[in-house]
């Protein structure tokens, strides 16, 4: 036989096979999904009708397919086919691929179980891939599209959206969602929220198909980024709550990378409750335990500390905030904070505040421009608030105060500060009310500042404190109405006819050097808008680590044990008293002779007789008798006074406790000087 022949033969063989095979395959295939479907012990059960198949075209089809799962889940299709079919991976035969069919495309859709159901007019899934592993059987796919969805758990909630596009999903997770005009009613709660458009990305699906047809309130274990627009959810309580745009990275149960918020609005009954123009979240850590609360609203010491050791933020803002009811109603311009960890808070910014009760009397409004600070110390804010939150049943005005004796020196920061925070700007503070008794009022401050640093953690102590502290106010004022009846006794008090504003500035510096012991406290400046001013400057000496930290943990209640350590101990080492301003004086004896019987003039010519007294008394002192000449000079005219404590020596605070000690031994101990006026120049 010629070769030709035997080449001819083999084609004509192969060509009838395939023709064979062609017309088999249908009936083939078609007996072994049925009987797959009806075995007993088959995981999926079904039937469908009009099965058809092609193997040239790659091609395969039913009509009324109607399966279900062990767990009693209902699936069926009114027409399902299959394109481009892998005959060998259907036969579970093809080493090289799990490629089932690049389509499969689905006609009336629809999902049963346990009363839920899921329904679509049209599904389509390209390169469906069927997957064997450990002897389990699994199906996925590259893409996929659900048009028309309406879903209905059995309980009242039902969800629509007009589309659902799918990347590369499987049984367990998915790539990528998109969801077109997604409405979803809550009947039983009498809430419903809708999606214009949501965008979920890297999803692990941890809940069954038949949990998911449940609609549980955390269908997937996050995602590593969700995003959407036009989100709208009613509420109960007529409560509606809008969302232009937002967006979520990496959201786990751990906290979030990444999170922005767009045009915020929330209603209540038509009235406006809260608006917010752009919210934004990044790094956001937290490992909180719920059983670590006790669910008091009062976190103890125990709770806070959990809270600031297992929180971490990297930035928080909001702009254009809006908040509030008929009985309270504040906004912000601008609020941020950044660098929360390890139990701090490295900044935080504040602008255009403005907080007001409508429905009260008084009519209060807070305003703040703007107020800064940085690095705060949550666990000494949490040591404020205790110390500041006193309760009290007693009716005794000084109860409270009394509660502060049980405090340390240390704990109130009377000598050196804690170290709550690193530095803080205000600006433009405001509190106006409309009072019955006293109308209309303002009080504010222009500008305060404080910066605290050199920390420093003293023997036996918990807190770290400021070694330096330099803090100020400027225009700290009060406006009073023209009505008011504290203008005319305050106008008085000043011996003015009449203020707009009555204002006051003042600078502190505190320093110790734990070296020397040298503590120096010094005011600069304390002075009232044409009225005066008033410094005061103190060095003390000796007051080493070891007597500071003696110091800060003796409480305020123990004077005794505060004498013994405080005069025993430290010495003066000089000190400077400054008073400028003709007015000072005379508003001081306004003060004292009010209610005496006497007239500030008639009080400043006794005083002055006393001092003149005391002046002839001790002429032959000169130190002292120099003094009182100045002394008298300036309570005659008072413009200027300087009074300097300067010893050669530096002077046991015991020496000020001394009480058999003269007027004179003491000027020269101390090293006393007054000058007046010109002599102050």
């Amino acid at each position: 036989m010629s070769k030709a022949k035997i080449i001819i033969g083999g084609v004509a063989v192969v060509a009838i096979a395939a023709t064979a095979a062609h017309f088999a395959a249908p009936t083939f295939f078609e007996n072994q999904f049925r009987a797959y479907l009806t075995n007993p012990k088959s995981d999926l059960r079904g039937e469908f009708d009009n099965f058809h198949l092609s193997l040239l075209e790659g091609t395969m089809s039913a009509t009324n397919v109607s399966l279900r799962t062990r767990d009693g889940a209902t699936m069926t299709g009114v027409g399902v086919v299959l394109e481009q079919v892998n005959w060998f991976t259907l036969l579970n035969a093809n080493p090289f691929s799990d490629t089932l069919a690049g389509l499969a495309l689905v006609e009336n859709a629809e999902i049963t179980y346990n009363g839920a159901t899921v329904t679509s007019p049209a599904v389509s899934l390209s390169d469906v891939r069927m997957i064997e592993k450990d002897g389990r059987i699994t199906y996925a796919a590259q893409s996929g599209e659900l048009s028309d969805i309406k879903a209905n758990d059995g309980a009242g909630t039902t969800a629509t959206a007009d589309l659902v596009a799918l990347e590369n999903v499987t049984e367990t997770r998915f790539d990528g969602m998109t969801l077109q005009n997604l409405n979803v009613d809550i009947a039983p709660e009498n809430q419903s929220l809708s999606v214009e458009t949501a965008s979920l990305s890297n999803c692990e699906v941890t809940q069954s198909l038949q949990a998911i047809l449940q609609m549980p309130d955390e269908p997937f274990e996050f995602c590593s980024a969700v995003s959407g627009t036009g989100f709208e959810a009613k509420l109960p309580r007529k409560t509606d709550v809008t969302i232009a745009s937002f967006g979520v990275t990496k959201l786990s149960t751990a906290g979030v990378q990444d999170a922005v918020i767009t045009d915020i609005k929330a209603v209540e009954n038509d009235q406006p409750i809260f608006s917010a123009g752009e919210v934004n979240l990044t790094g956001l850590h937290q490992s909180l335990r719920a059983d670590e609360f006790n669910g008091d609203q009062k976190l103890d010491d125990r709770e806070w500390q959990h809270l600031i050791d297992n929180l971490s933020i990297g930035a928080f803002s909001v702009t254009d905030m809006s908040a509030g009811d008929n009985e309270v109603s504040g906004t912000i311009k601008n609020f941020a904070i950044s660098d929360l960890k390890d139990g701090a808070l490295g900044k935080i910014t504040l602008s255009g505040l403005k907080f007001q009760l409508p429905n009260n009397e008084d009519k209060p409004v807070l305003n703040i421009t703007s107020f800064e600070m940085s690095n705060l110390s949550l666990g000494r804010l949490k040591q404020i608030a205790d110390l500041y939150n006193v309760q009290t049943k007693s009716a005794d005005p000084t109860a409270p105060i009394e509660e502060f004796e049980d405090e340390t020196i240390g704990d109130i920061g009377l000598i050196l500060a804690p170290m709550a925070y690193e530095s803080f700007l205000l600006k433009d503070l405001s509190l106006s009310a409309q009072n019955r008794d006293i109308r209309n009022f303002t009080f504010g401050i222009d500008e305060a500042s404080s910066t605290l640093s050199d920390p420093i953690r003293l023997e036996g102590s918990g807190t770290t404190f400021a070694k330096t502290a330099v803090s100020s106010y400027r225009g700290m004022y009060l406006e009073l109405d023209d009505q008011s009846p504290l203008k005319p006794i305050i106008s008085s008090v000043l011996g003015v006819d009449d203020f707009k504003r009555l204002s006051m500035n003042a600078k502190l510096n505190v320093a110790w050097d734990d070296q020397s012991g040298i503590y120096t406290y010094d005011l600069e400046d304390t002075s009232i808008d044409d009225i005066g001013s008033i410094s005061l400057m103190a060095k003390f000496g000796n007051l080493t680590p070891e007597i500071m930290a003696k110091l800060h943990a003796t409480h305020l209640g123990e004077t005794d044990a505060l004498k013994d350590i405080a005069l025993g101990n430290t010495s003066l080492r000089n000190a400077k008293l400054e008073v400028t301003g003709d007015q000072l004086l005379k508003v001081a004896l306004r003060l004292i002779s009010t209610g005496n019987g006497q007239s500030p003039e008639d009080l400043q010519m006794a005083v002055a007789m006393i001092l003149m007294q005391m002046q002839e008394k001790f002429a032959q002192h000169e130190r002292l008798s120099d003094a009182l000449t100045e002394l008298v000079d300036w309570f005659n005219n008072p413009k200027h006074l300087v009074i300097t404590l300067d010893p050669e020596e530096p002077v046991q605070m015991s020496k000020f406790a001394q009480r058999d000690i003269d007027p004179q031994t003491a000027a020269d101990t101390f090293g006393l000087t007054i000058q007046a006026n010109d002599a102050a120049q």
